[in-house]
């Protein structure tokens, strides 16, 4: 009687819902450990290095971002750049845009550029001054690494950038990454992958909600109290989504009840994921 106040159907149309469900059956058959990483919430005790905004802070933040993620021992350097650095040369050297406008962080796992120096991430300086930003974008963009270094089957498909953010989700960062995500913005150019901050966003609401009601199911938590963290629209999609879970799936749920295929986007824009990830 009260379900327009307390909806329980799925927050996702068909093509969105099987792309969620399927790409997270692959995350979870590809990368299994992702899923036991602890939750991280948007605590000082959680990161609680003091963080002035300025280049060091950055590095010590990409640094714990780094090991909560379990990439730990991994070789990635870190940069930072100002909008239209010296570096304009080479990224249309090598496929990309010239200033950069825009961007929060950048990834290259290429060693073309800068005398072969691998796996990076760069961050914008302009993304020093607020921390909560900072940590979803080094969240994204070391999501590439895991995605990209080496090149898993299926990872560099046309949905690349938003199987990333996804991947985040999955990977213990989702309440960071859900708050800032639905006024984010993404591109991938050459060897180029760059997420920026703003009010277009990539992944909608209703996504990021859907995606944490299934990793919350699948780690068994039905009513998790980290979902307190989340904010008003991430918030309420997630527990509409879970309501729709808890309908479908009263047993609980497992990675394989959820569907194996997902519809592959066209690379350079058409997708079916279409306008609720990519507005423009």
């Amino acid at each position: 009687m009260l379900g327009w106040l307390f909806p329980s159907d799925c927050p996702l149309d068909d093509d969105l819902r099987r792309w969620v469900e399927g790409r997270a059956r692959w995350i979870g058959e590809t990368f299994p450990e992702v899923l036991e990483l602890p939750v991280r919430l948007p605590l000082r005790e959680h990161f609680p290095d003091p963080f002035d905004g300025t280049r060091d802070a950055g590095v010590a933040l990409f640094e714990r971002v780094k090991g909560y993620l379990g990439l730990g021992e991994r070789e990635l350097r870190v940069q930072f750049y100002r909008e239209g650095d010296g570096l304009d040369e080479l990224r249309l050297r090598y496929g990309g845009r010239s200033g950069g406008a825009g961007t929060a962080g950048q990834f290259t796992h290429r060693e073309a550029w800068l005398g072969g120096q691998g796996p990076t991430v760069r961050l914008n300086e302009d993304s020093l001054r607020d921390q909560a930003k900072l940590t979803a974008t080094l969240a994204h963009e070391l999501g590439h690494y895991r995605l990209l270094v080496p090149t898993l089957p299926g990872a560099d498909e046309g949905d690349h950038e938003p199987l990333t953010d996804l991947l985040t989700i999955f990977s213990g960062f989702g309440i960071l990454i859900s708050n800032q995500i639905v006024v984010s913005s993404s591109s991938e150019e050459g060897l180029w992958s760059q997420w920026s901050v703003g009010r277009l966003g990539y992944l909608s609401a209703e996504i990021a909600g859907y995606a944490l009601a299934i990793y919350a199911r699948l780690r068994g938590e039905a009513k998790p109290a980290w979902r307190k963290h989340l904010d008003h629209d991430p918030r309420a999609y997630f527990e509409q989504s879970r309501r729709y879970l808890e309908r479908r799936f009263p047993g609980g749920l497992r990675l394989s009840d959820l569907e194996a295929e997902w519809r592959r986007g066209e690379s350079g824009g058409g997708s079916v994921l279409g306008e609720a990830l990519d507005p423009d």
